[in-house]
């Protein structure tokens, strides 16, 4: 008499999102091509939403520069909702400077802001999300490692023109896909 065993004795692991203190991190530049890059266009709510149902971040921190905003429309309307609503925002405007000796210098990256900020959260945190794609961002992610953070990368990944670096993406612990988004958080343009 032969009994049948199931040999699957994987215990169900629950999320750990509710125990983890958890941050995202939002270059708006990146997270605006890696909407383009699909066709798409971003609900801001809807996307604050879904990420506190899947992982309960402490924090919503959002980064923009003045070139971003000439290049989205109406940005100083988003950014004050944004701050209205949840989003620490943090701005920075470029600047071109003439130089008598070549071309004008452009000053103003609002990376430098990113980086700190992120680091100086790191030491209260399990768990960041980044939503991020430059290669520049590798010395980022592995300084989060060497402080016991886990990242995840929010972007456009494994398209001849992804918004998400190999370098970021082969760093990051975990990757969250634009194309994945439930569909209320990425829409069509003409659905917002």
């Amino acid at each position: 008499m032969s009994t049948s065993v199931d040999w699957d004795v994987s215990p169900t692991v629950p999320s750990l999102a509710p125990y983890e203190k958890t941050a995202v991190f939002i270059h708006l530049a990146s997270l605006f091509r890696s909407a383009k890059l699909i066709g798409k266009h971003v609900d801001f709510a809807e996307l604050r939403d879904h990420l506190i149902t899947e992982y309960n971040p402490s924090t919503f921190r959002a980064y923009v520069t003045v070139t971003v905003a000439s290049e989205v429309g109406n940005i100083s309307g988003l950014v004050q909702w944004m701050m209205h609503n949840g989003y620490h925002v943090v701005q920075r405007e470029k600047r071109v400077i003439a130089s008598d000796y070549g071309p004008p210098r452009v000053i103003g990256n609002i990376d430098m802001d990113f980086a700190v900020d992120v680091m100086e959260c790191a030491q209260s945190l399990d768990h960041a999300i980044l939503f991020f794609g430059s290669s520049d961002g590798t010395r980022l992610i592995e300084a989060l490692h060497r402080r016991n953070v886990r990242v995840t990368v929010a972007g456009v990944y494994g398209t001849r023109d992804s918004s998400v670096s190999n370098e970021i993406y082969k760093a990051a612990d975990d990757f969250l896909a634009f194309e994945d988004f439930p569909p209320a958080v990425i829409k069509n343009a003409g659905d917002i």
